[in-house]
This record gives C-alpha cells, structure tokens and sequence, in this order.
C-alpha cells in the first residue's frame, strides 16, 4: 500500500530533537507529532522543541493572545 512506504520513514520525534536523525530537509517535509496522551512529557518536548528553534533561529514567532479575551 501507498501509506506503508510513508509511514516506513516516520521516526520518533524525541529522535529528532537530541540530534539523532535530521529532521525537516526542506519546505515540503512534513513533521508529524503524535501525543502520548500524558501533558507533561509533551510540554516537556514542546519546550525542548522551542529552546533548539531559538538558539538555531529557526521558525517563526507567533503572537499568542490566548483564548480569553
């Protein structure tokens, strides 16, 4: 099946994040996150997601204005 060979190439993205395996190689990548379901491990990621893009200056700044006005 088509979906077999994609999802051949997915790998864990805490792999990612400590530099084991590259990551996004260019603007038609496409990262997937899959949540374990428990918010501290992901807030955990997210941070160490968020910390690398800023030391590497990668990304883009996003204003957050929250959901409550």
């Amino acid at each position: 099946m088509a979906g077999d060979a994609v999802w051949s190439r997915v790998v864990p993205l805490a792999d990612v994040v400590v530099g084991r395996v590259r990551g996004r190689q260019g603007d038609d990548s496409v990262t997937i996150f899959k949540s374990l379901g428990i918010a501290v491990e992901d807030l955990v990621l997210a941070k160490l997601i968020y910390d690398r893009a800023v030391r590497e200056r990668r990304g883009v700044e996003v204003e957050f204005r929250g959901v409550f006005r």
